[in-house]
C-alpha cells in the first residue's frame, strides 16, 4: 500500500528492515514478493536501502535466490563486465607471454 511503502521508506522501516525480525520477513514468501513491488524497488535504491544491501542482514538476503535476482535486474552490467574483466585479464596473460616467448626464443 502507499503507506507501507512510505513506511519502509521511514526510519523505522528501514530500521525494522536491519533487523533480525526484518531478515526473516525478507526470507518470507511476501518478504522475496516485496523487492519487485514499486515501494521495495524505490527503497531497495535509495541510500537506505543501500545502506540495508551492505548490512548482515542486506547482504545475507542478497545471496538468496530472490535477492540474487533483484541483484541480476537492477545491475545486468555487472555480470556483463565481470565476464568482460575476465576475458581481458586472459587475453593480457597471453600477450605478455607471447611477447616474453618471443623475446626468449630471439636471444
Amino acid at each position: 500500500t502507499e503507506e507501507g511503502g512510505g513506511w519502509l521508506r521511514s526510519k523505522t522501516g528501514k530500521t525494522w528492515l536491519r533487523s533480525p525480525e526484518g531478515a526473516d520477513w525478507l526470507d518470507s514468501p511476501a518478504g522475496r514478493r516485496w523487492p519487485s513491488t514499486a515501494s521495495g524497488e524505490a527503497f531497495l535504491e535509495s541510500g537506505w536501502g543501500k545502506a540495508f544491501r551492505a548490512s548482515h542482514q542486506g547482504i545475507a538476503w542478497m545471496k538468496t535466490p530472490t535477492g540474487r535476482g533483484w541483484k541480476r535486474q537492477h545491475a545486468p552490467w555487472a555480470a556483463t563486465f565481470s565476464r568482460i574483466n575476465g576475458a581481458s585479464v586472459a587475453c593480457l596473460v597471453n600477450v605478455a607471454f607471447v611477447g616474453w616467448a618471443s623475446l626468449v626464443l630471439a636471444r
